[in-house]
């Protein structure tokens, strides 16, 4: 109930999602432990799309025009089916109350199930076609990062809860700056009433959490249920308080008994093209936040879970629950760990957590029409510790690898100033360039030998370690593409000390030089020029025409030989240069153009080369 308020619907949607869902699952699910039901995150991008689209949402001119309660039949259902709210919007200031119009409830309930539909849609397909390995590029940085994120906001739609003040809805870029400059503008309307009520929760929440479960879980094998003694007691002293009437808090309202009938999700949005876009987005986190509980859970009991399949067990679950006023479903945190730890094995406990929940709907539901929001809110704070507990990741990530902890850094960021959908695309983009950064400029070590092994290992890393007089080798830790490749020959050239270019330009230069001492030669008659058309095997009629061919053929046939095996040794006798492809997982065309570059003087071998893909 606590966590439909995230997805800025009543709470007795909370209880939709937790029940005909979970029931599908227990039928196509591999996992024995999750409980479906909400999460806060996804709960939160369901949130951010409803608010986006309702931001333009306009009320019928009947509807507006009247101040009085309205009564609205919220779509067959069994039981109670009439549900009264106050209209209350048309305010020209912008200013939203807490409890919305029930003719805006039907049009958000309508986004909401919309979404569901299209991400069960979503599942189904990437099912279908065995995408679950999707969510590999889900790092733990990133999903640390974003869920972190997704916290502060989670933190800052509650505030109006926790304060019983009215604030202006805000959405997209810069949501959070400009939702807290509201709050701050209203500070001075908090209703004191619900603060002290949602302190006294938050008190009893953390005592209970923090003190009292450690010591008391170990005995009776599961935490105690503080969060309901909280909601029964809110909802009592609530009651007998008045504290709608008295101190003006904010009541959970009248929730409806029964099941609702089924009927056509989307309200008539399914041809919203950025609801389908956006039900991606959350198809994507859903699975990948489930899958990573179940895995969780199975490895406990050393058991298997299968991720395509979830796939498919979670696509029927939302489009079956999208029907049913449903928003997305996702692995429950809370009731997952709970079900595990006092002894669930099976997916049977789930249909009696489903049971106890039917009940509430079919007559318990009314009961709790007192309850404060402020309550909800308070449970909803508390649950966010674990959350605000990951910045500690921070100092990890930085002693271990400053790229992960950008990643992190760099998604946080991008999810509190940015939103949630557009943070977490941005964060996904990032974690995929990283790649390209590490394979872009590779570490290139120069081994050599361990002395009396055949062990070979970096010289950097190891002082034991020689090189070999006259041979370089050279160690490439990356595949070998067009991104890296002008870097690969860099490398080599600096380390082998045997750049071609370098080489062939000396070489040039000194034959040039040779050349000129040869014509001076000739020039001061020190040279005879006989000699030297004999040396080229022809005499010249004209010597004065074939001089400059002479001294050309003097050049090539002693002076070149001579300048190359001068270059060779000065360049400390290196005869070999070994590239050790090892790591090399592929190369390409640009890769294989440097990696087969011709020598200049000096005889190039690749090693370990058959497990490299080309």
């Amino acid at each position: 109930m606590a966590y439909a308020l995230l997805a800025n619907l009543p709470p007795i949607y909370g209880l939709y999602v937790s029940f005909f869902p979970a029931l599908i699952y227990f039928i196509f699910g591999t996992s024995r432990h999750i409980n479906v039901g909400t999460f806060a995150v996804i709960c939160l991008m369901v949130g951010e799309v409803v608010e986006r689209n309702t931001v333009d949402f306009k009320p019928s001119t009947s509807n507006t025009a009247s101040n009085n309660p309205m009564l609205v039949n919220f779509g067959n259902m069994t039981g109670s089916q009439n549900v009264t709210y106050n209209n209350i919007t048309g305010n020209p200031n912008g200013e939203i109350d807490i409890k919305p119009s029930s003719e805006e409830i039907l049009f958000k309930v309508g986004i909401a199930t919309g979404v569901a539909l299209f991400t069960g849609l979503w599942q189904l397909v990437m099912g279908a076609c065995r995408f679950g390995f999707v969510t590999i590029y889900l790092g733990d940085p990133l999903v640390s990062g974003f869920t972190t994120g997704a916290a502060v906001h989670v933190l800052t739609s509650q505030i109006k809860y926790i304060f019983g003040i009215k604030i202006q809805r805000f959405s997209g870029i810069l949501k959070i700056p400009k939702t807290y400059k509201e709050i701050f503008m209203h500070i001075g309307e908090t209703n004191p009433a619900a603060v002290i009520t949602a302190a006294i929760c938050i008190l009893m929440l953390v005592v209970v959490k923090e003190v009292i479960n450690p010591k008391v879980k170990p005995k009776i094998k599961a935490p105690v249920p503080i969060e309901l003694i909280v909601v029964v007691l809110g909802t009592i002293v609530s009651y007998f308080g008045k504290f709608e009437t008295e101190f003006n808090v904010l009541t959970v309202g009248d929730i409806p008994t029964g099941i609702p009938a089924p009927q056509i999700p989307g309200g008539g949005n399914l041809g919203n093209f950025g609801i389908i876009i956006d039900s991606f987005a959350i198809a994507v986190v859903a699975f990948a936040i489930s899958v990573s509980m179940g895995k969780l859970l199975a490895e406990k009991q050393n058991l298997v879970i299968k991720p395509n399949q979830e796939l498919i067990a979670f696509g029927f679950a939302n489009v079956f629950g999208s029907f049913f006023n449903c928003f997305p479903c996702c692995a429950s945190l809370s009731r997952s760990l709970v079900q595990e730890n006092v002894g669930g094995k099976t997916q049977l406990a789930s249909v009696l957590s489903c049971i106890l929940i039917l009940i509430v709907l079919l007559a318990l539901g009314p009961l709790f029409e007192s309850l404060p929001n402020a309550v909800l809110a308070s449970i909803i704070l508390v649950a966010l510790k674990g959350m605000f507990m990951q910045f500690k990741e921070l100092k990890r990530l930085w002693s271990i690898c400053k790229y992960d902890f950008a990643i992190w850094l760099i998604t946080w960021l991008a999810v509190v100033l940015l939103g949630v959908d557009l943070g977490l695309a941005i964060g996904v983009g990032f974690s995929l360039l990283t790649v390209v950064f590490r394979t872009q400029r590779p570490a290139v070590n120069l081994f050599g030998r361990v002395p009396h092994t055949d062990i070979y290992r970096s010289i950097n890393q190891y002082k034991s370690a020689r090189e070999i007089t006259g041979i370089k080798i050279i160690n490439f830790m990356s595949a070998l593409y067009y991104a890296n490749a002008e870097h690969f020959r860099s490398k080599v050239y600096s380390l082998s000390e045997a750049n071609p270019l370098k080489i062939k330009a000396a070489r040039m230069k000194m034959e040039k030089k040779n050349e000129m001492k040869i014509k001076e030669q000739i020039k001061n008659g020190e040279v005879d020029m006989k000699e030297i058309k004999l040396m080229n095997g022809h005499k010249s009629k004209e010597p004065e025409q074939n001089h400059l061919l002479d001294v050309e053929k003097a050049t090539s046939s002693k002076s070149i030989p001579l300048t190359r095996r001068q270059s060779s040794s000065s360049q400390c006798h290196l005869h070999h240069i070994i590239i050790d492809c090892s790591l090399m997982g592929y190369i390409d065309s640009v890769g294989v153009k440097v990696f087969f570059q011709g020598d200049q003087g000096v005889q190039g071998h690749r090693s370990d080369c058959l497990s490299v893909q080309h």
